[in-house]
């Protein structure tokens, strides 16, 4: 196992498979690459995240022709239509085991926490995945709710590709 160069896409190609892998309820229709606060259509009953890269800072020490040191800040926003609570309340919006934000959420930091993302069985990341923050749970619309997690992720971006 060595530690590899790589780009912004290949970070959020792997953040999605290990979301897939660790979360049993998702799947690549349910766990993607796509931009935040979209108006998104899905089948009565779904939950899916979503995976985006929101900004980086370079590392001004370790610039060279091949590659950049890069911290990026990445977003995993868990999305859910659930409506079972009475008007005003949102017990079931957060909670429910299945499909409440703050449970889908909990799942997501659980498998993303100091874990080293992997491609080939080569490490991408100079250090493991941090949680760094969070928004309020809310919902978008009248049938969608979404609660995002912020990870640093710290990698060396592959500059000769």
């Amino acid at each position: 196992m060595a530690r590899i160069d790589t780009t912004p896409v290949t970070i959020m190609e792997a953040i999605t498979a290990r979301l897939i892998d660790q979360i049993t309820a998702l799947n690549p229709a349910t766990c993607f690459v796509s931009r935040p606060n979209q108006q998104f259509e899905m089948s009565a009953g779904g939950i899916f995240t979503t995976i985006w890269i929101d900004s980086g800072q370079f590392d001004q020490g370790q610039l060279d022709g091949g590659m950049a040191t890069v911290t990026a800040s990445v977003s995993v926003t868990v999305h859910t239509p659930i409506m079972l609570d009475q008007t005003g309340h949102d017990t079931q919006f957060l909670s429910d085991a299945s499909r409440g934000v703050l449970s889908l959420g909990h799942d997501a930091i659980k498998a993303l926490t100091l874990h080293d993302l992997t491609v080939d069985d080569d490490e991408i990341l100079r250090e493991p995945m941090r949680p760094t923050g969070f928004n309020t749970p809310d919902r978008t619309s009248d049938e969608l709710g979404d609660w995002t997690i912020t990870f640093d992720a710290m990698f060396d971006w592959d500059l000769t590709a």
